[in-house]
């Protein structure tokens, strides 16, 4: 779950973003702690578009990215020996009655 949006921390206020910052903070070092301390410039982004986040480092770095990052590197651990081309099955709830279904191969 992202900490807040672009229109939460672009009004300016100090708390909103103080809060913002601790907490991505927060998941910054908890994915250096889970994730064997890889270097912060594997979360960083390109500049495109408008993004928003902390820069750490010199490097941005959006609030969602060290959680993203975590499961990526799970998921991999996970598939690590089941063949050479693993097929994923995601099933996501778009709402109550409709479901996405995404097959991935690997």
């Amino acid at each position: 779950m992202s900490h807040s949006t672009f229109d939460d921390l672009s009004d300016g206020d100090e708390n909103a973003i103080t809060e913002f910052s601790n907490a991505t903070l927060l998941d910054v070092d908890t994915w250096l702690e889970f994730c064997d301390s890889p270097p912060i410039a594997s979360l960083e982004i390109p500049m495109v578009g408008n993004p928003y986040g902390i820069v750490l480092d010199g490097a941005l770095i959006l609030p969602d990215a060290p959680r993203h990052f975590y499961h990526a590197r799970k998921l991999e651990n996970l598939l690590r020996h089941c063949g050479t081309r693993p097929v994923i099955l995601e099933i996501e709830e778009l709402s109550w009655v409709k479901w996405k279904v995404l097959l991935y191969q690997l």
